[in-house]
């Protein structure tokens, strides 16, 4: 899916876009800097998981009971999803380190880079599936804006995925670095989380407004295309400030080498 992509060659000093430590300001302008260096693998990445993520439920063509359905929704359309991105967010966190250290930062390379480490990531991302389901069953609509903040989880992915670490030692690791950074990581990640939550909601309402007169191939055409852009887009954006606010409490627990020299 990603084999032909073209990564452009980071500049001496791509380094120079992240300098942790950070404010929520600086953490907020230093991932839109990132982003835009690093948009064109991070959005191949992105929208094909996204394509996935369409295609699962379009497998499921047998006939389902009432309760079976409800199932089936929450895995198709919670809990894989979170599981997937959380993974995105592994790989995206590899793209963009590698970028800041001058490296090929296309997205093969980078999936490459994790193989040893596959199964601590797909641990972490069931993690954040788990909490996504919960969020859903327990909060509804607003559980559904806030599912974003958990994809990784942050943090511990990142953890797994630069430091080379297994998922034990990445969540002791994590929590050392979190410790007293807590409400303030949480909220530089919820800020975005809504803001992009809230701009996807925004889009496809008024996406389905104005394909509201077109027949059913044409509205289920447009919901995908804007769907594909939210996921291309606005995750990509998401995994810049995930990866950002890694290096934030990386950097002020004292010890910066894991991701960037």
């Amino acid at each position: 899916m990603t084999d032909g992509e073209e990564a452009a060659s980071p500049p001496s000093d791509a380094s120079a876009l992240v300098r942790p430590p950070l404010r929520f300001s600086g953490i907020i302008a230093s991932s839109g800097r990132l982003y835009a260096a690093c948009l064109r693998p991070l959005i191949l990445l992105f929208a094909s998981i996204g394509a996935v993520i369409f295609l699962f439920p379009a497998l499921i063509f047998f006939d389902v009971g009432d309760n079976l359905a409800i199932s089936l929704y929450l895995l198709a359309g919670v809990v894989l999803p979170s599981t997937l991105l959380s993974l995105g967010f592994a790989v995206a966190s590899v793209v963009l380190a590698r970028y800041l250290r001058g490296e090929d930062h296309r997205v093969r390379p980078s999936l490459l880079a994790l193989r040893a480490r596959r199964r601590d990531l797909l641990v972490a991302g069931l993690m954040s599936g788990m909490l996504a389901l919960a969020l859903v069953v327990f909060f509804g609509p607003l559980g559904s804006l806030l599912i974003a903040l958990f994809y990784g989880p942050p943090i511990l992915v990142q953890a797994i995925a630069l430091e080379d670490r297994p998922i034990q030692d990445a969540w002791a690791r994590t929590r050392a670095m979190m410790q007293g950074h807590w409400a303030r990581i949480l909220m530089a990640l919820l800020t975005v989380a809504l803001g992009l939550g809230i701009l996807a909601t925004t889009m496809l309402g008024v996406g389905g407004e104005l394909a509201a007169d077109l027949g059913r191939p044409a509205r289920v055409a447009i919901f995908i295309v804007l769907e594909l852009v939210i996921f291309g887009f606005g995750y990509s954006f998401l995994a810049a400030a995930n990866l950002v606010c890694y290096l934030d409490v990386n950097a002020r627990a004292g010890d910066d080498s894991a991701a960037v020299e």
